[in-house]
């Protein structure tokens, strides 16, 4: 398979896709967020909301703008959907003059998004290590797997089942994230044995090891995931606010990587990382700058007004994502992509 880095799986390099793909800084973060109080907490949500959380959704408009490659073909279907969440939204808000509709849906739809581009980032490192190596019946287990654990996590922290909550429920609930508790366990094992294997078929065969990176990415996102559950679970408010926290910069962070990675490079790009990232990096953090410091001037002022654009830009988010991100796509561009 081809790679960035010769030999090996990773996007950039180890070190690099440690940091912002399997993001395993994220317990620092936590750590901060933690023993730094509330104040701490409101900074950081700040520049998680403004320079993180929204430029990697606003950036998805700038890939259907101008990356012809993702985009070929495809025209119609995307500008129906923008035209239709546009009219939605707008019908939403004039007809009720309340944007609480629109939020519920963008949870719902937020949640199933974080879930598939995890899935999505998983197998992308799959396919870059040889394929895969999974049968249909396995992958697709392993598949829904992992998506239903995180939408289950997704759910819990958003209340659902807490005795004082907005979605109370049974003790059935609390009861099931035992079971579902031991999803994330079964997906590492599984992921480490499959490593394990191709490293000692590699050995057998006098080829270099595999690469541990589709091991390395699953074991933070379900450390990150299975904590979060466990704060639902215990119904702790402040550890459940820290996690999230950290799971929605895991989240945005891992995107923009991506989508830097994927930009057009004119071609393979091994052993020359830096160099050949350098206008990609630049591009991104001009964006970054631009959009978060353009999105709080326009808060301060026209608060709702804010809101509703950004609503707008989610769902288009949202929806072009599991356009332009497809498998069989993203496969021509990326030479061997998933979904996000």
């Amino acid at each position: 398979m081809r790679s960035d880095v010769e030999g090996t799986p990773y996007f950039f390099s180890p070190l690099i896709d440690l940091l912002v793909v399997a993001n395993i800084g994220w317990p620092i973060l936590l750590f901060i967020d933690v023993i730094g109080g509330a104040e701490t907490h409101e900074s950081l949500v700040f520049w998680q909301v403004f320079f993180v959380t929204t430029p990697h959704r606003w950036v998805t408009l700038a890939i259907v703008a101008c990356d012809r490659r993702r985009t070929a073909g495809r025209e119609p279907l995307l500008v129906s959907l923008a035209a239709s969440v546009v009219v939605v939204c707008a019908g939403v808000s004039l007809g009720t003059g309340a944007l609480l509709c629109l939020g519920a849906a963008d949870h719902a739809w937020n949640a199933w998004h974080f879930a598939s581009q995890h899935h999505g980032i998983f197998r992308l490192y799959e396919r870059r290590e040889g394929g895969g190596g999974l049968g249909n019946r396995l992958a697709f287990l392993q598949k829904w797997a992992m998506r239903g654990f995180l939408l289950h996590v997704i759910a819990r922290v958003t209340g659902v089942g807490w005795r004082e909550g907005p979605f109370p429920g049974t003790e059935i609930v609390r009861h099931a994230d035992l079971a579902v508790g031991m999803i994330p366990v079964g997906l590492v094992a599984m992921t480490w044995w499959r490593w394990w294997c191709s490293t000692h078929d590699a050995e057998r065969s006098g080829l270099r090891h595999v690469a541990p990176a589709s091991a390395v990415y699953m074991t933070s996102v379900m450390i990150l995931y299975a904590s979060l559950l466990a704060a639902a679970h215990m119904e702790r408010v402040k550890p459940v606010l820290s996690l999230a926290l950290a799971s929605a910069v895991f989240h945005a962070v891992e995107y923009l990587a991506v989508v830097t990675w994927s930009a057009p490079q004119g071609g393979v790009r091994p052993r020359r990382v830096r160099s050949s990232l350098g206008r990609p990096l630049l591009l991104l953090a001009a964006f970054v700058i631009i959009i978060g410091a353009g999105n709080y001037v326009v808060s301060r002022g026209f608060f709702n007004v804010w809101v509703a654009v950004n609503l707008v830009v989610a769902f288009c988010h949202y929806g072009f994502d599991g356009i332009i991100w497809r498998e069989r796509q993203s496969a021509s561009v990326l030479a061997g992509g998933a979904r996000l």
